[in-house]
């Protein structure tokens, strides 16, 4: 294992913050990239790259997508300049967190890997499926999570999204993106991140019920349902066809792979979605009564 010093974008996200602490936990020099971080990083000012990338010969990129209706990046400018000002002071790996939907072709998440592997240094693309962690914690910063709050109120609506999920713990994506960032053998390599096994949202859904011993009501709509709520609040069609392309990857399978990728690489199983919850539960971040206590606290 070469010794290298990491950037870690996105570094309070949920697989940031992960391979923050994995890498730290190697010994490996990291620095964590944020707008709220010392030095301060954000990827629309370029004032803020210099300090950031001081002694960087590796970079964790996590693409931004707040403001992103669609959950894809935003912002190719941003992200184009920065990755080539990172080349010219000195960084010559890359580790990409992409996206399942790359693999059908969705135009930004291509957009953003072929930036990566146009930089002429070593690149890793990571494609994970859904996270297990899209139940429990929050999306942005500072923001809720409908999903925990849907399971807390015991009442959840999804799209029918047309075919299983092989959700992922952040965890073991973390873990692949610190063996990727510090190990060799990796250049060149598109690696697809999956879970054990792929089963649809509704027996997610179930899963989580039968763990809290309490019922969920759980309502499929149609994804037209969902296209003119987006259309009643304003969002834009070309949104909304960016909508529908991740869509139709659910639709085609694209989500269902079970790769083996988390278990060559790391050498152990990937986390079970069944385990991840009665630790989540164990936690009480879906307890009905913890939940009523601090609405009533904020009330005070």
């Amino acid at each position: 294992m070469s010794r290298r010093t990491v950037l870690v974008t996105g570094a309070t996200g949920t697989t940031g913050s992960r391979v923050l602490a994995g890498l730290r936990q190697r010994g490996v020099a990291v620095r964590p990239a944020s707008r709220r971080g010392a030095p301060a990083f954000d990827w629309g000012d370029q004032d803020t790259w210099v300090d950031a990338l001081v002694d960087i010969d590796t970079l964790y990129v996590v693409p931004p997508i707040e403001d992103s209706p669609t959950g894809v990046p935003r912002g190719m400018g941003d992200i184009s300049g920065f990755c080539k000002y990172a080349v010219k002071q000195g960084v010559d790996r890359f580790v990409l967190l992409s996206a399942r939907s790359g693999r059908a072709g969705n135009p930004e998440v291509v957009a953003v890997e072929d930036v990566v592997k146009a930089l002429g240094v070593e690149w890793t693309i990571l494609r994970p499926s859904a996270f297990h962690q899209n139940f429990a914690e929050n999306f942005q910063l500072n923001s809720a999570n409908p999903l925990r709050q849907s399971i807390v109120d015991g009442s959840l609506e999804a799209m029918d999204l047309g075919s299983p999920i092989d959700f992922i713990d952040a965890a073991d994506i973390a873990d692949v993106a610190v063996e990727t960032l510090v190990g060799t053998g990796h250049h060149g390599q598109t690696y697809e991140l999956s879970g054990p096994r792929a089963f649809p949202f509704a027996e997610a859904v179930r899963i989580i019920a039968r763990t809290l011993d309490r019922p969920i009501q759980y309502t499929e709509f149609q994804p037209t349902a969902w296209f003119e709520r987006l259309r009643a609040t304003g969002v834009d069609e070309t949104v909304i066809g960016l909508v529908e392309h991740v869509l139709h990857s659910h639709d085609s399978g694209v989500f269902a792979g079970e790769f083996d990728t988390v278990e060559r690489l790391l050498q152990r199983p990937p986390r079970s979605f069944e385990a991840y919850v009665r630790e989540t539960a164990a936690l009480g971040v879906w307890d009905m009564n913890q939940a009523a206590n601090k609405a009533m606290q904020h009330q005070r």
